[in-house]
């Protein structure tokens, strides 16, 4: 079941192996990467890994994959392999007909509140992170969500935009950020620009690491430094 993903052996594991892996990128031991900054960077992991199929689902075929038919296989690092186990789905709204607000109700009620906000919890309880930050890793899965399904169907792009802005107005998600003009951000590890409507109101982390960096949508990133 998915709720085990954010058990604690399973948090304490997963936080380790990638203390591990964060290690031997930068070339220092697992015990200098800070534990919150892995379990930062674990929690938008998995925060992208649910919401990303909820607003393709959803936007494009009007349907919300159902939480209690999802099952998790246990990897030590990298992205978390999903499976849905029985066909279910929750109906939702398309935003195209009946506008983004209530396409972004379903979404918050059954993947936020529903899934997330527990595992932010279950992460708080092991690892000292703030509110703050875990909010806008959400926020910052949704953004991404949307510009990925732009890029890859850009008939939708415009209905996932107004969903996600929707979801940054929510009760959940509301100051985590903010949408503005598309701005050029120049990315070291992609070595292209992105276009970014996106800014968050706090940081994921990462740029404690040495050399590491910061993300395009990061409030710490200046308008000429290159992003991550």
């Amino acid at each position: 079941p998915l709720e085990q993903v954010w058990a604690e052996d399973v948090l304490d594991t997963r936080i380790a192996n990638i203390r591990r892996v964060f290690a031997g990128r930068v070339n220092i031991t697992p015990e200098e990467v800070e534990p919150r900054v892995a379990a930062s960077v674990l929690h938008q992991g998995l925060a992208s890994r649910l919401v990303s199929p909820a607003m393709a689902t959803a936007v494009v075929h009007g349907l919300l994959l159902h939480p209690d038919a999802l099952r998790w296989r246990s990897v030590p690092s990298g992205p978390l392999p999903l499976l849905l186990v029985e066909d279910r789905a929750i109906p939702t709204p398309r935003p195209d007909t009946h506008g983004p607000e209530a396409t972004a109700d379903v979404i918050e009620r059954s993947i936020v509140q529903g899934l997330l906000e527990p595992a932010a919890t279950a992460f708080r309880a092991r690892v000292k992170l703030s509110p703050h930050v875990l909010r806008g890793n959400l926020m910052s899965a949704i953004a991404g969500a949307a510009r990925r399904l732009e890029e890859m169907l850009p008939e939708h792009g415009a209905p996932a935009q107004a969903v996600a802005e929707a979801l940054l107005a929510s009760p959940s998600l509301a100051g985590t950020g903010s949408f503005n003009t598309s701005r050029t951000v120049r990315s070291t590890r992609l070595g292209h620009n992105r276009k970014i409507r996106f800014t968050r109101n706090s940081c994921c982390l990462y740029y404690r690491l040495p050399g590491a960096g910061k993300c395009a949508d990061c409030v710490l990133l200046r308008d000429t430094e290159p992003s991550r």
